[in-house]
């Protein structure tokens, strides 16, 4: 078994998670106390130039170059796809994570005939639920265990919700197939609704997995994400290695309360990453009536960060009978207005966060967060300088046809793909 300082240094970045009411179709950390400057660049890739040296400088303007797309599986549709992970060490091999219930393989640009897991009798399908996240254990060559985040109608309810992560496990000589059996349960949790469920899991720069979790809300009718006694519209923060102590971390800020909550008040996060050259954090938080919101926490947070939800929207007072709850009000870094103002998307209704480019194909998109919104197809990006954003910008070359982005993914190399949930496709960033 590894260390834990070991485990920081092979820790990847992986990806996703969905949310979508009715009116916000689809919508997914916090940050590490123990986190240095961030893992490696691109873990278990070893060739190319060092992608610091693109770095234009601390607060230099600059554009975008010009950017374009290409198909992971050419003239290939998945079912649904909302995740897109690589497993540490494999840079050829890509597994995607699709709504109902399966993760497919993906190697050599062809999908396998066999999937790599399929947990579609157990996963519930409804709205915005399903199969959301994937995460691999840091040292998964060795013991092949894997994680996922899904909704399940266990135990029965008029409106099923079970937000579950859970762990599973390669198959015993195999490289690309799971055992269907389910390992364990590390989190399991019924939201009074079923709206809102989050998703998205992935390991963090200090080698504990890292999930978001929705409020379990309808119509911001409930103060749970307010209740630190709970996960709902939190960030949670689990030690995978530590069954004995119910997966906490030592230093998790809530341990009267839920020991697993990191930080809490957002609505949906769909979806949040980790700069993986600096370790600050962005969560997209989806919003309610008026507002989509970025936040960024930077690296060498402790924990306990209020994001406002239920009593704020963005910067506005979404509910002020909850206004008291709400201490320390961690506003957001970028607020997109569901009015048409906003300058950048014309009709967003559910944003879609997505990374900080730290990739080696692209010099001129390093250090640019991407983001987009899954009901407008266009995708916009700036760059975190200093505590403001610079170089706020639209690429027009990375506008779908249609609308449904759902979620953006990060492979090893640090290079760049966006999934659309409605069509299918999923495609890789690329220069121009």
């Amino acid at each position: 078994m590894l260390s834990r300082s070991a485990l920081a240094q092979v820790a990847l970045l992986a990806l996703l998670a969905a949310g979508c009411d009715p009116e916000d179709p689809v919508d997914g950390g916090a940050d590490a106390g123990q986190r240095d400057a961030g893992p490696p660049r691109d873990a278990g890739y070893d060739g190319g130039t060092d992608a610091g040296t693109f770095d234009a400088g601390p607060c230099a303007p600059a554009t975008l170059p010009a950017l374009g797309t290409e198909e992971l599986v050419v003239g290939h549709r998945f079912t649904q796809p909302t995740d897109l992970v690589q497993s540490p060490g494999d840079l050829d091999t890509f597994y995607v994570v699709e709504q109902p219930g399966r993760i497919l393989v993906v190697r050599d640009g062809a999908v396998l005939p066999e999937p790599f897991l399929d947990i579609t009798d157990r996963v519930t399908l409804i709205g915005e639920r399903g199969l959301l996240g994937l995460a691999f254990h840091p040292d998964y060559p060795v013991n092949g265990r894997f994680f996922v985040y899904y909704t399940d109608g266990d135990p029965p309810r008029d409106d099923p919700a079970y937000n579950l992560i859970a762990e599973y496990a390669r198959l015993p000589g195999e490289e690309l197939r799971a055992d269907p059996t389910e390992v364990t349960r590390l989190l399991a949790e019924n939201p009074t609704r079923g709206n809102h469920a989050g998703g998205h899991i992935a390991f963090g720069p200090d080698g504990y997995l890292w999930g978001g979790m929705g409020d379990g809300a309808s119509l911001g009718d409930l103060p749970d994400a307010q209740n630190t006694d709970n996960p709902h519209g939190g960030i949670v923060r689990l030690d995978v290695d530590a069954p004995a102590s119910g997966y906490t971390p030592p230093d998790n800020p809530y341990p009267d309360g839920y020991p697993l909550l990191w930080a809490h008040g957002l609505r949906n996060p769909w979806r949040w990453s980790f700069d993986r050259e600096t370790g600050d954090l962005y969560i997209a938080d989806v919003g309610e009536l008026l507002f989509e919101e970025i936040n960024i926490t930077a690296a060498g947070s402790t924990g306990g960060e209020d994001y406002g939800w239920p009593a704020f929207e963005a910067e506005s007072v979404f509910d002020a009978m909850y206004d008291p709850l709400v201490t320390d009000h961690h506003a957001p870094a970028y607020v997109i207005a569901r009015d048409g103002s906003d300058p950048y998307h014309a009709a967003p209704c559910s944003v879609s966060g997505g990374y900080v480019y730290r990739g080696r194909e692209i010099p001129g998109l390093w250090g640019y967060y991407l983001y987009g919104d899954y009901c407008d197809p266009a995708v916009a990006a700036f760059r975190w300088c200093e505590g403001a954003i610079v170089d706020h910008q639209s690429i027009d070359d990375l506008r779908w046809d249609m609308n449904g982005l759902a979620a953006f993914a990060e492979d090893i190399r640090g290079e760049l793909y966006m999934l659309n949930n409605n069509t299918g496709e999923i495609v890789k960033i690329v220069a121009r």
